[in-house]
């Protein structure tokens, strides 16, 4: 999950100038959710990029959330033989 919006980032803040399909589907998606300006997505984007990777992220699906928090309770209700 984490390596998939670091792609995304990396798509947006690094291709700047690029002709890339993917890269502007996803700015026009952008665009049309925030009401932000091309330029001021890409603009944060390298902002957001650089965060990001300088930054300490735990970064999980839902699913594993969700998973992780039935362990534990099966845990505290003494009910560990049923976690699979």
């Amino acid at each position: 999950m984490k390596e998939r919006i670091i792609n995304f980032l990396t798509l947006i803040a690094k291709g700047i100038n690029s002709n890339n399909k993917d890269r502007n589907n996803l700015i026009e998606a952008l665009v049309r959710e925030s009401g932000l300006e091309k330029k001021e997505i890409e603009s944060r984007a390298r902002d957001i990029y650089y965060r990001f990777l300088s930054s300490q992220n735990y970064i999980i699906t839902l699913d594993s959330f969700f998973n992780s928090i039935l362990k534990r309770a099966l845990y505290q209700l003494e009910l560990t033989q049923i976690i699979l």
